[in-house]
Order: structure tokens, then C-alpha cells, then sequence
């Protein structure tokens, strides 16, 4: 679990710590205060030196996936970044990422004078708090893709995830990650959390009928049902099941997770996720803008026995500068019961 933060040069954050962190952590504050980047940059600490974050990172916020521009502070496509993290039982690492212009690229054949394209290069180092080399991955953008070399990487396999709001649920990415959790014989966990919303559900599948791949789920009648049809929340809940259970022991990132959820259902919601996020030991991140969320977060949490729930409070000066607040435990319940932070 990550219980601290430090991040530098990033997007619009110059400099920002944050921590403790508990097991639930919703970040909120106005538009543009940074509550995305946030989860950003706990996302990319996850995932070291892997270029693929970055790529679909960018793309989410409308720039090319081989583009660095908006990464670095300032916004501009070059410069470094920071961001370091303490993890539960003293472990440590911190992500270096720079980017720079990269040579020339030759000009393309029969072009007559062209001096060929410059090649955005990307370096991402990880070491630990003292400074020991750990790995590094150098990621070249070129007109025809992206090259990738490495220098002692360490890359496992990070269990990461953000999901965003744009994202509906039902994508063949989100079949892809339970195919993983049915590998890992974690799809009862998915089932059970689901039955805690909706006694109905008694299993999910992610078949393909026709050639058409969906999630099918059995509630009780003579043959399963499309889970499309079943409603926004009940699917809204199931992808974030699924991540959970993907991320297993890792980390969720849900950006504006209020999104697609009446606020009636909110608390079961957000119960089914603490208590999977509790029992996979995946840590939760949330943003959120709307009061609603937040009250139904605490009565959640405290329902479920984990009040270590830490809010994160993002705020853009006039001069355009980020900073962040925290408050964890009964606090930040409290802080949430008189409407202190939204």
C-alpha cells in the first residue's frame, strides 16, 4: 500500500506531498486543481518504466499517444519530473522521467531538401530513497511508432489501473481483466461483491455470441441476460469489481467515480468496493466533485470498519499553482460531516 507521496515537475503540480494515505483515498477540489493528475502520478509510480501509462494518459487527455506535451510542469513536452513513494513496510521507489528533443530523424525518400523529423524521447529511470539504480527504459517517438530500449529493466508486471470517467463499462479491455481474474480464480469474489448491490446476480460471464463479446450475467431467469440492459450502476460497479480484483494487492484509480451512479446507491456502492479493495488488499483512490459521494463514502466506510479513510483536497492559486491538503481517520469524517471539503 502506498501510504506517501511526493511528486515534482509534474503537469501542473511544481511541487506537492501527500500523506499518510490509508487503504481509501478520495481526492477532491475544484476544476483544474489537480485531483486527476493526482491519480496520474500515483498510476505512473505503479508502473515504473513502463511507456504504456504515458501513451494512454495522453491520449485520455486529447494529445497524441507519442506526444509529451502537457506532461511536464508548465506543460510543456520537455523537461523532468519526480515523483516518489514510500510504500507499506518501508519500501521506497521513485520514478525520474525526462523528456527531451531527441535527434533528427532522416528525411523520409524523395524528399527533395527535407531535413527529416525531431524524435521526442522519453527517459524513465526508478531507484530507490537512496539513490540505487533500479532500471531504465528510454521510449523514442517516430513517425511510424514507438521504439523502446532498456538498460537493467525491472519491469514485473504493475497492478495498476485508472479508470476514467469516459470509460463505459463492458469494453474488451474491461473482458481482457477478468479474463485475468478468472485465471486467478478470483471471479466468485467479483459475483459476491455484486450479490451485496444486487441479490439477483448469481454469476458473470464474458462470452461471445455471434462473435460479439459481452458480459452476460445469471439473475435468476431461464437463461442468462446481457449485463447492458441490467442497468448503469450494476455495470458501472462490475468494471470497478473487476479492477479490483485485476489490481489485486495494488492500486485502483477511479477518476470522477460518481459518475453514471444515483445517488440512492451510492453507499452500497461504494460498501461493495471498500470490502473488496479490504479483502484483495488493493488500495482505492477516488475523485470526485460532488457532496453526495463524499457523505456516502464516510457512512460507507464506517459501516464497513474502515474509518483510516484519508481525504486529499487539491487547490489552484490565481497564479495557477497546485498544492494539496490531506486529513485521514475519524478527521477526515468529520471533515466530510460539516462539508469542509468537496
Amino acid at each position: 500500500m502506498l501510504e506517501s507521496i511526493e511528486i515534482q515537475g509534474f503537469r501542473g503540480i511544481r511541487s506537492a506531498k501527500v500523506g499518510p494515505l490509508g487503504p481509501v483515498v478520495v481526492v477532491t477540489g475544484d476544476n483544474a486543481s489537480g485531483k486527476t493528475t493526482f491519480l496520474e502520478a500515483v498510476l505512473l509510480l505503479y508502473a515504473r518504466t513502463s511507456p504504456v501509462p504515458v501513451s494512454s494518459l495522453q491520449m485520455q487527455r486529447g494529445v497524441g499517444p507519442l506526444d509529451l506535451d502537457g506532461l511536464f510542469h508548465g506543460y510543456g513536452e520537455f523537461g523532468q519530473s519526480a515523483i516518489f513513494g514510500l510504500f507499506a513496510g518501508g519500501g521506497t521507489a521513485k520514478l525520474t522521467m525526462i523528456g527531451e528533443p531527441g535527434s533528427l530523424a532522416p528525411a523520409s525518400q524523395g524528399a527533395s531538401g527535407a531535413v527529416g523529423l525531431a524524435e521526442p524521447k522519453l527517459t524513465f529511470r526508478v531507484a530507490d530513497a537512496d539513490g540505487h539504480f533500479e532500471a531504465m527504459r528510454v521510449t523514442r517517438s517516430t513517425p511510424s511508432g514507438m521504439e523502446v530500449g532498456t538498460d537493467n529493466p525491472k519491469d514485473p508486471a504493475f497492478n495498476a489501473l485508472l479508470l476514467h470517467p469516459v470509460e463505459g463499462p463492458g469494453s474488451p479491455d474491461d473482458g481482457k481483466r477478468f479474463g485475468e481474474v478468472v485465471v486467478h480464480r478470483r471471479e466468485k469474489d467479483v459475483v459476491a461483491a455484486l450479490q451485496r448491490f444486487d441479490v439477483r446476480v448469481r454469476d458473470v460471464h464474458y462470452v461471445s455470441p455471434g462473435g460479439n463479446p459481452r458480459f452476460y450475467m445469471d439473475i435468476g431467469l431461464d437463461q442468462r441476460v446481457p449485463c447492458g440492459i441490467l442497468g448503469g450502476g450494476l455495470n458501472r460497479l462490475l468494471q470497478m469489481l473487476i479492477g479490483v480484483e485485476f489490481c489485486h494487492g495494488g492500486a485502483l484509480l477511479v477518476d470522477e467515480i460518481e459518475n453514471g451512479l444515483y445517488y440512492e446507491h451510492m453507499e452500497a456502492v461504494l460498501g461493495s468496493l471498500i470490502d473488496a479493495g479490504s479483502s484483495s488488499g488493493t488500495q482505492l483512490f477516488f475523485s470526485t466533485h460532488s457532496r453526495e459521494l463524499l457523505q456516502a463514502l464516510a457512512r460507507a466506510a464506517q459501516r464497513e470498519g474502515r474509518p483510516e479513510l484519508t481525504v486529499v483536497h487539491g487547490n489552484r492559486s490565481e497564479s495557477g499553482e497546485i498544492t494539496f491538503g490531506s486529513t485521514s481517520g475519524l478527521k477526515a469524517l468529520k471533515a466530510i460531516e460539516l462539508a469542509e471539503v468537496r
